[in-house]
């Protein structure tokens, strides 16, 4: 379940088949045994009752999933994995998961809240341990920092995953889902707006001027501090992956930092890009492919060059932009700001 604290989770079960060996007793000559061999699985052993009452949404589409909309979730399709199960009639699948928060606020996220379902609608078992590198696990996400990882179902040996669905639930127990997504699925229309969709966040930039970009701003004082000199945001493809979602373009910003009199520290999260409205836009937890900036130290008197990644819906042109450095990266006061439209 998504929630202020909220969880994703259901029990873990673990399907297990075994060839039993049945000895007949007599006070004559042992009897020879008996050897009975179970047949392989045909599909799931969960039980049917999972039902979702909409159509399903194409894999790689973000779904809002929880609370008022404040949670989108997006589900890759499954792919069976080359880690063992311990039981050669059954194979691991991986879903690969990703949350964000798309309003303002935290949430607790779990692996529970996903169900994978075989094509006559019986739920997948998880193992009791997930086993996959990268596993998803119980986080708590906000608006700067959303969560990705890898969810692993049993499936049997010779499964076909093309006809198979993952659905999400609000609580382990529940019996209605509320998203689907499937092979089958499609892709939600979408109404293209020039903004982006990030939350409403207040920034106090008082007393800091704003220049154009290109011009270099400077937080040096005393000697020590660093300039920055940011490029004006360019679009950027992005393609698929699995760190991004599948319904939005990338938007770059290049810049140089330079540390004067003293190693400087610079964070991704220092920086906030909004549109023309002051709506911010949103970035990725995990870099998006040709974003060089996690966090990094620059030496003293040494400069580096970065580009950072923001995301804005597919198709949506802002009209104009404006990058703030935050004075640290959980900060709401601005130490520089750039944008096209200064003079």
């Amino acid at each position: 379940m998504f929630s202020r604290a909220t969880r994703l989770g259901g029990p873990a079960a673990v399907a297990v088949l075994a060839t039993s060996v049945l000895t007949g007793c007599s006070h004559g000559p042992s009897a020879k045994p008996i050897r009975t061999t179970v047949a392989a699985p045909s599909g799931c052993s969960g039980e049917r009752g999972v039902s979702y009452s909409g159509g399903a949404t194409a894999y790689d589409v973000p779904v809002p999933t929880a609370d008022h909309r404040a949670v989108a979730t997006q589900v890759g399709a499954p792919t069976l994995s080359q880690v063992s199960s311990g039981d050669s009639s059954y194979r691991i699948a991986s879903v690969h998961v990703s949350t964000r928060v798309v309003q303002n606020g935290s949430y607790v996220v779990s692996p529970g809240s996903l169900v994978m379902l075989d094509p006559q609608g019986r739920a997948c078992p998880r193992p009791a341990h997930n086993p996959l590198s990268g596993a998803f696990s119980l986080t708590t996400i906000d608006e700067q920092r959303g969560a990705d990882g890898n969810v692993a179902f049993l499936v049997p040996a010779d499964a076909d995953l093309a006809n198979y669905s993952v659905v999400y639930v609000e609580n382990p127990t529940d019996m209605r889902a509320l998203a689907k997504w499937s092979k089958q699925g499609t892709a939600p229309h979408r109404t293209v707006t020039n903004a982006c969709d990030g939350p409403h966040t207040t920034y106090d930039r008082k007393g800091i001027p704003t220049a154009r970009f290109g011009a270099t701003g400077s937080t040096v004082q005393g000697g020590i501090g660093v300039t920055i000199t940011p490029q004006a945001p360019t679009a950027r493809q992005l393609g698929p992956s699995p760190t991004v979602p599948g319904d939005v373009d990338g938007v770059a910003v290049s810049f140089s930092v330079a540390a004067r009199g003293a190693a400087a520290y610079v964070d991704r999260r220092q920086f906030v890009l909004l549109d023309g409205g002051g709506r911010s836009c949103r970035f990725g937890s995990i870099p998006s492919p040709g974003e060089t900036l996690t966090s990094a130290l620059v030496k003293a008197d040494a400069s580096g060059r970065y580009t950072i990644v923001f995301w804005v819906p597919k198709g949506a042109q802002p009209h104009s932009w404006t990058l703030l450095q935050l004075t640290s990266p959980t900060s709401k006061r601005a130490a520089a700001a750039w944008s096209t439209s200064a003079k």
